[in-house]
């Protein structure tokens, strides 16, 4: 009796394992262009959430959020801030596209700086 039980339990455990549903991973996705706007991250005044606007050439400007896991990497691929990031700035997003929360970046790569002139501060603010 005692080993028709235990047969009966290790059967009942291997078929729910081959009914269990494994969530598939989200893939991940990249996109590249023109920044056309960015709010950074900034720890020190607790904004642990930024955004970044980027265009492509076929005119499409999705946003994708910022969070304190997004690796920022510049031309040499070595590690930066988001506010070193600047409008007009051409980069790569690699991201995941979830259902609730949108598209999340997770590496944000600068191809290529902006061609803007001037000073870094006033072009930021848009003078």
């Amino acid at each position: 009796m005692r080993k028709i039980i235990v047969f009966a339990l290790a059967a009942m455990l291997v078929a729910s394992a081959g009914f269990a549903q494994q969530a598939a991973a989200p893939a991940v996705e990249e996109f590249s262009g023109k920044v056309n706007s960015i709010n950074p991250i900034d720890p020190s005044r607790n904004v642990t959430e930024g955004s970044i606007y980027v265009r492509d050439d076929a005119g499409k400007t999705p946003m994708f959020i910022i969070n304190p896991d997004t690796v920022i990497l510049d031309e040499a691929s070595k590690d930066m801030d988001s506010d070193d990031i600047n409008d007009g700035d051409m980069v790569k997003v690699t991201y995941v596209a979830t259902p609730n929360m949108g598209k999340i970046a997770k590496t944000i790569s600068r191809t290529g700086k902006s061609e803007k002139k001037g000073i870094p501060l006033l072009n930021k603010i848009g003078l």
